[in-house]
């Protein structure tokens, strides 16, 4: 088997048949199997999930858990199911935009064996699919890089099946978003490419693990995963890249908690920051207040709107 698609779902009954489709249309001259991780949803969405299987038995393989799992247990499960050389990843409330996303994609790491991931931009859509601005990065990078926040969109990634890891860090029970751990194991085997184009869309789904959560949560949340990932990647310059991660995570707190005028907090924050440029000789509390200090005058010339100044 050339390639598995590693599709996860929990109540997107709205949303999955997309994702499927999206998948069903791609152009590809190899073999692939989609794996759907089916996590006892409460809708419709498994009847979803039974009637693509009975419609393409030779390629969809349904996995339905005894019990909810949650995400990062429903992930990692289906993706021990996928049996192919390379494994992209889809979730049940995303999609991809491009027929030959796959095909790309494979085409790249079957050129250059010394790679271990192919990643691309991709579109943020609502959730009637209209697509809206394009984001992601792209070009080479390398662990230090993923450890440092430049984590590719999970909708986007294809990975070869050989580098996931077969036994999980203790860490990983406790992590919040799964896949930010997963591609820097995976990224420790070889470097990481992203294509220069969007292949795939995120759907700004309200009910979605992530979406669902305000700002600030999402932030402290992975900066605690930060700190948990310090245990599996320690030595110093692996260190020295989380710390710039966790970092820009409060640099993004500090502008949301000055202009929702929360001054404890604010304070607390940016202590914390202070601390992080005196061990690493940076100045990111100057540059971050300067930042702070130049969307204050846009809200106050009316160029831009204090949500925009939050985010």
């Amino acid at each position: 088997m050339k390639l598995s698609v590693c599709v996860v779902t929990y109540n997107h009954e709205k949303y999955l048949a997309e994702a499927l489709d999206s998948i069903l249309m791609q152009e590809v001259d190899f073999p692939i199997e989609i794996e759907i991780g089916e996590d006892r949803s409460t809708d419709k969405t498994l009847e979803i999930c039974r009637a693509y299987e009975k419609e393409y038995p030779e390629i969809i393989r349904l996995h339905v858990n005894e019990k909810n799992l949650g995400y990062n247990w429903n992930f990692y499960r289906t993706m021990e199911q996928c049996r192919g050389e390379y494994v992209a990843v889809l979730d049940g409330d995303d999609l991809w935009t491009d027929p030959q996303k796959l095909k790309k994609q494979i085409d790249f790491l079957d050129n250059h064996p010394e790679y271990s991931m192919c990643f691309s931009k991709y579109y943020v859509c609502d959730e009637d699919s209209k697509l809206g601005q394009v984001t992601g990065f792209s070009g080479d990078y390398d662990l230090n890089d993923v450890l440092a926040g430049q984590c590719p969109g999970t909708r986007t990634v294809v990975f070869r099946k050989k580098y996931f890891p077969a036994v999980l860090p203790d860490e990983f029970e406790q992590i919040s978003y799964a896949d930010h751990i997963l591609f820097a194991l995976i990224a420790r085997q070889g470097p990481i490419y992203g294509l220069d184009e969007p292949l795939a869309a995120y759907r700004m789904n309200p009910e979605s693990i992530y979406s669902s959560k305000t700002m600030e949560t999402r932030s402290l949340n992975i900066i605690q995963n930060y700190q948990l990932m310090k245990k599996v990647f320690s030595n110093k310059e692996q260190l020295k890249a989380i710390d710039t991660g966790i970092v820009n995570e409060r640099i993004k707190l500090e502008r949301l908690y000055f202009f929702t005028c929360r001054p404890f907090k604010f304070i607390g924050n940016s202590v914390r920051i202070f601390l992080y440029d005196i061990r690493h000789l940076k100045t990111a509390l100057l540059k971050s207040w300067i930042v702070i200090f130049k969307t204050g005058l846009k809200v106050l010339i009316g160029k831009t709107t204090l949500k925009q100044a939050k985010a």
